[in-house]
């Protein structure tokens, strides 16, 4: 049965597309029309779910609706959140990051709370969304700003590392939970933050790549960093000694097989990784990328690996 899926936002926003399935054969393609969700705990279903997600209401005009009383001693922020950038889900639970802020939607009552700046987040253009193993739910922008909510207490926590470095170009793209480790895919590269104590251990910038490569996506595999890059996909051994040194990584291109330079999404299907660039989709075979002549020029959104196939966006 072919199941529809969701995405990442595209880098200006969301885009409704024809959803395909690629089954674990290789050798049948079947297209599917946006349909109802179906949800899976785990890192695919944060992807799975987002375009469910805006198929189900118009989103500004249901948070309206269900606002609270005018309170007239507190300011509050209206503001659009139609551009949807990134989704984390949970058993009973979607979180959404849009270009407006952040909003709760809990399907089993219908129910809907949003979050902006005048509810505690740093800034309102959100990029990134994730949802940790304790149930705390982080959020990156635009801006660099990163933003931890425990939802039993509604306390926010601030982490600015990112937006108070020195460079000039700081958007974060996407996050990877992974333990108490969370892996940030920024305009810079990938960085590191131990969640437990909200501090940054690692940064990597150096990718392999002739010139430093904004970072789209980030897969781990076999004790393996894949990224899905602006310049191409990089890989490096997660224990190797040193991931600061361009040296530790392998950079793969238009000359390895891949169909266009701009990566866009990596994930997995059994024992093989799978690229989504601006041109097509392409599969590694130990050595080099094999493109998939099914979506030849094609640009894809995002990738939902799951147990036997891959949901093409």
């Amino acid at each position: 049965m072919i199941v529809p899926a969701a995405s990442r936002a595209t880098r200006g926003g969301m885009r409704l597309g024809r959803l395909l399935r690629w089954r674990s054969s290789f050798e049948i393609w079947d297209e599917h029309p946006t349909g109802c969700p179906r949800t899976e705990n785990d890192r695919s279903m944060n992807r799975y779910v987002v375009l469910a997600c805006l198929a189900l209401i118009a989103v500004p005009s249901v948070l309206m609706g269900q606002q609270t009383p005018l309170d007239l001693g507190r300011w509050r922020n209206f503001t659009d959140m139609k551009t949807v950038r990134g989704i984390a889900a949970t058993t009973d639970s979607l979180w959404v990051a849009t270009s407006g802020g952040l909003f709760l939607y809990i399907p089993s009552s219908n129910l809907f709370a949003k979050f902006t700046n005048s509810e505690g987040l740093s800034s309102n253009d959100l990029t990134a969304v994730a949802v940790d193993g304790t149930g705390m739910v982080w959020v990156g922008s635009s801006d660099g700003y990163i933003n931890g909510l425990t939802p039993a207490t509604g306390q926010w926590r601030e982490v600015t590392g990112i937006r108070e470095s020195d460079r000039v170009q700081k958007a974060i793209r996407r996050f990877l939970v992974r333990g108490d480790s969370l892996f940030i895919a920024t305009d810079f590269g990938i960085t590191i933050l131990q969640l437990s104590r909200r501090e940054f251990r690692d940064t990597y910038a150096n990718l392999g790549f002739p010139t430093q490569a904004g970072v789209n996506d980030v897969e781990i595999y076999k004790n393996r960093i894949w990224a899905a890059t602006d310049l191409g996909v990089a890989s490096a051994p997660l224990d190797a000694p040193n991931l600061s040194a361009p040296t530790s990584w392998t950079a793969y291109g238009t000359a390895q097989g891949l169909p266009a330079a701009a990566c866009i999404a990596v994930t997995t299907i059994h024992d093989t990784i799978v690229v989504g660039t601006s041109g097509g989709l392409a599969i590694f075979n130990e050595k080099s990328f094999l493109p998939v002549p099914a979506f030849s020029g094609r640009t894809i959104l995002d990738l939902l690996g799951r147990s036997n196939d891959v949901v093409v966006l």
